[in-house]
């Protein structure tokens, strides 16, 4: 199973950003666009685990603790690495250090299970689109940062954190959630 942890949005949020990926679609032509339905702030990518880790994943994350639930505000318009090279377009989930923290324990839960820490800092974002082959015209991608970069799309505040599993399927990933743990340090949701 391919599995990650991530923080839900709010209907409002996702709808908002369902009509900025509207409005740049015909803009934005070589990006391959996320269904509005995925949309999620990632915590942890974990990659393949086989059914027997199960177990340990659950008991792990819900020994992650937290102390109240996660502000944030959807914001902006980004890329990563840069547009002339744009791999990722994403929209910035501005939160105070609580977040990054989240990010960080749900690190430390997994490592004793081998699943990899991430080697770059953390970075609060949600992803909207990809780039397989490249942005294309990079002089169009970077007219929509600018454009884009200081809109508001909505705020929202997470009160818990899910495990999900996630299965390619042709036209898009399908999303499962498997469990789910609240953002104060009580028990497992699931």
């Amino acid at each position: 199973m391919r599995l990650f942890v991530a923080l839900e949005i709010s209907r409002e949020v996702r709808e908002n950003l369902a009509a900025l990926m509207d409005e740049l679609r015909g803009r934005i032509a070589q990006a391959r666009w996320l269904r509005a339905e995925n949309l999620h702030v990632t915590l942890k990518f974990m990659g393949e685990a086989g059914l027997e880790k199960m177990e340990g994943i659950r008991a792990a994350l819900a020994g992650v603790r937290t102390v109240a639930p996660v502000e944030m505000e959807f914001r902006g318009l980004g890329c990563f690495p840069e547009a002339r090279r744009a791999r990722v377009l994403w929209v910035d989930a501005a939160a105070g250090p609580e977040l990054a923290r989240l990010a960080a324990g749900i690190e430390d839960a997994l490592e004793p299970l081998e699943f990899g820490r991430e080697q770059r800092e953390f970075s609060s974002h949600l992803t909207v689109a990809r780039f397989p082959q490249g942005p294309g015209d990079a002089r169009k991608l970077q007219a929509a940062l600018d454009e884009y970069g200081k809109r508001s799309h909505g705020r929202h505040t997470a009160r818990e954190f899910c495990l999900y599993q996630s299965e390619l399927q042709q036209g898009g990933s399908k999303y499962t959630r498997l469990a789910c743990w609240p953002l104060n340090g009580a028990g497992d949701s699931a």
